[in-house]
Formats: structure tokens, C-alpha cells, sequence
């Protein structure tokens, strides 16, 4: 894969920003310390060395502090864009209405009852609420982000470990918005539902994780 001038893509592909050697040339045990490669590295360069040349699929480095905090930065820079962040809110309110209609049960008729109500305040008021609350929801998300590129983890992968971390995160965010509404209903049917948020929230972590990919990527 040729690289595209951007140092996340090769990041973010696997293929390393390194040239190999021996690229080409088969290589077992014997003549690859014959060529010096452990003696001149030290066993330690060396495995790091062949875990980031060598193996198949790996990330050739990982990227620095500014490095992640500037990947994030483009998301957020993205949200500036009408035309982009109009395409990450569609993203975000399909994944809510998936997540609604994938709830069953007792627990599932409330939180679908309550999202009929909040939908009924007016039309276009759950996209609405989205876009007011998607650039804290982002800046929330960030620390978990930067944690899984500093890691070389998937984000999708590492939001799903960390749903606890996560649910609390948007939580916190919510929590300060519900006291401040000024919709009874809206208010009502938040403080119904929140002693079971956490949990919603958390099962929502794999599609929340693959939104991140898409548009952080």
C-alpha cells in the first residue's frame, strides 16, 4: 500500500515506515544471527525489530502523544465541517435507534416508550440533541481514543474493554444536561431511566466503538 503522505495511514494499515533488509530473501534462525541481527541490536531491539518489520500486519510504531492528540484533533476538526458533521450525527442517531430497537423485555418496552416521548417533543429534536451533545461526547471520548492508539489497539476493540469507562464518561455529560432541561417530560422520563443507563450505555459500546473507527480513523 502506497502511502498517502499521512503518517497515521501507514499507522493505521500495518505496513511499516521502516525498510527491511531482507525484504524478499527467506531467512531462518541461523542466517539471520549470521547477518549480525541480534549481536548488533541486542535481544531486545532486535524482537522489537522483527514484532514490527517482520510480523505480518503489525504497526510498524506507535505514534506519539502529539501524534494521537492530532488524530483526534482531525475528528474534531471534522465536526467544523458542516457537511462532515452532519454525516457523524446521521451516524450517531442511527446507532441510536438501533441500539432502541434492539432492546426486549420489560426494560425494553420503558426505554422504547420514553424514546417515543423524547422523539414526540417536536420533530427533529433527537438529531437535535445529538449535535448539541456531540462535541463534549467527543472530548469525553478522547482519553479512551488516545489510549488505544497509544496501545496499537482497534478503538472499536478498546471502547468495547472499556464500556464502564465509557458509559460513565457520556453519563456525566448527560447527567448535566438533564438538570439544566427545561422539558418536564424530557426531564421526567431521563430520571426514570438513568438507574439502568449504565447498562444501555455499555451495550451500546461495540456500535459507539465502530463510529469512532469510521470517523477518528
Amino acid at each position: 500500500m502506497r502511502s498517502n503522505g499521512n503518517p497515521d495511514s501507514e499507522f493505521l494499515s500495518g505496513e511499516s515506515t521502516l525498510r527491511n533488509p531482507f525484504r524478499g530473501k527467506k531467512l531462518d534462525g541461523h542466517e539471520w544471527r549470521r547477518r549480525g541481527g541480534f549481536r548488533q541490536a541486542g535481544a531486545g531491539c532486535a524482537l522489537s525489530w522483527s514484532a514490527t518489520v517482520l510480523t505480518p500486519g503489525a504497526p510498524a510504531v506507535r505514534p506519539t502523544g502529539r501524534e494521537t492528540a492530532a488524530r483526534m484533533a482531525s475528528l474534531r476538526e471534522k465536526l467544523k465541517d458542516p457537511e462532515r458533521r452532519r454525516a457523524i450525527v446521521d451516524d450517531a442517531c442511527q446507532v441510536l435507534d438501533q441500539e432502541v430497537a434492539d432492546k426486549s423485555g420489560i426494560t425494553g418496552l420503558a426505554v422504547k416508550g420514553a424514546y417515543k416521548v423524547v422523539k414526540g417533543v417536536k420533530p427533529g429534536f433527537i438529531r437535535e440533541t445529538v449535535d448539541h451533545l456531540l462535541d463534549d461526547f467527543v472530548g469525553a471520548l478522547e482519553p479512551i481514543y488516545e489510549e488505544s492508539v497509544q496501545k496499537g489497539e482497534p478503538a472499536g476493540r478498546y471502547v468495547e474493554s472499556n464500556r464502564g469507562r465509557m458509559a460513565d464518561a457520556l453519563l456525566a455529560i448527560t447527567d448535566g444536561r438533564a438538570e439544566r432541561a427545561k422539558n418536564l417530560s424530557v426531564k421526567k422520563m431521563y430520571a426514570k431511566l438513568r438507574p439502568t443507563a449504565k447498562k444501555h450505555v455499555e451495550a451500546a459500546a461495540p456500535r459507539l466503538g465502530r463510529l469512532l473507527e469510521r470517523h477518528a480513523g
